[in-house]
């Protein structure tokens, strides 16, 4: 249990911290550029961040479901 609550403990300082890096960046930011420009290259990054996520998560799904089907092939 002890272990289950530090890491939670520590997952809400990294959000927290995050949040806070990322206001700071946001209005910084959006004194040198438009908000039309600044919101187009945050979604940028995000799709850049997240991308080889979901390409190894789906990776791994269809490795799995690969297997099942093998399994059901030879039985």
């Amino acid at each position: 249990m002890q272990k289950t609550q530090f890491k939670g403990v520590f997952l809400l300082l990294f959000t927290a911290f995050i949040w806070g890096v990322a206001f700071v960046a946001q209005s910084e930011g959006m004194e040198h550029i438009d908000a039309f420009t600044f919101s187009g290259i945050r979604m940028i990054m995000g799709v850049c961040v997240l991308l080889p996520f979901i390409i190894v998560r789906d990776k791994i799904k269809n490795k799995g479901l690969m297997n099942e089907q093998k399994t059901k092939l030879f039985d």
